[in-house]
């Protein structure tokens, strides 16, 4: 649908998906923001991403508040109006990873980030500020891609997109920063991003 060859981050939003295409290797920026349909058929929108993510893969995994889209990369995270795509607010982030795994708790109010072998970060975004709040080490050497679950009996929880061999997605609860020992192997052969 999209004509991009690297689709890196994912979200659920106001009836649509939301997925970040990235020039990578292969193609020179503008890297773009995609909204498309519930069921996959119609490409609804396309917006190109901020310049400050066009230097390399641009925004990598996304999250929501209800209302905007969150999304972030090396040294940047992002506040996103989803009804024309327009940057809202670009902060420099300086939490030390590459936002590759995003998740938003509304309980909270806090975001969860992580990239490859650091540690999991939560922070605070006041609309101009990221303050981290914590990080822990679970183990976890490929994280990209996060989601926030409040539905599952138990939660709430945090999964993970987890790359270390092959694609893992694990689940941790999230207060106590522990590993559940829920997981689930779904390609033993590839990596992937998003969640």
């Amino acid at each position: 649908l999209t004509g991009d060859n690297l689709l890196l981050g994912c979200e659920f939003m106001n009836g649509s998906f939301w997925v970040t295409g990235a020039a990578g290797d292969s193609v020179s920026p503008p890297n773009y923001l995609y909204e498309i349909s519930s069921d996959g058929s119609t490409l609804l929108n396309s917006f190109e991403q901020a310049a400050s993510a066009a230097s390399d893969w641009g925004y990598r995994d996304l999250a929501h508040d209800g209302t905007y889209l969150y999304a972030g990369c090396s040294n940047h995270f992002y506040q996103i109006d989803p009804s024309d795509g327009s940057v809202v607010a670009d902060v420099t982030h300086g939490l030390g990873v590459v936002i590759r795994a995003l998740a938003y708790d509304p309980a909270a109010g806090t975001f969860y980030t992580g990239d490859f072998a650091n540690n999991i970060h939560e922070f605070t975004f006041d609309g101009s500020t990221v303050a981290s709040v914590r990080n822990f080490n679970l183990g976890l050497g490929g994280k990209y891609g996060m989601a926030w679950d409040a539905y599952s009996e138990g939660g709430p929880f945090l999964w993970v997109n987890n790359q270390d061999n092959g694609t893992e997605v694990v689940q941790i609860e999230p207060v106590s920063a522990t590993l559940t020992g829920v997981s689930h192997i779904y390609n033993a052969a590839t990596t992937a991003g998003g969640l």
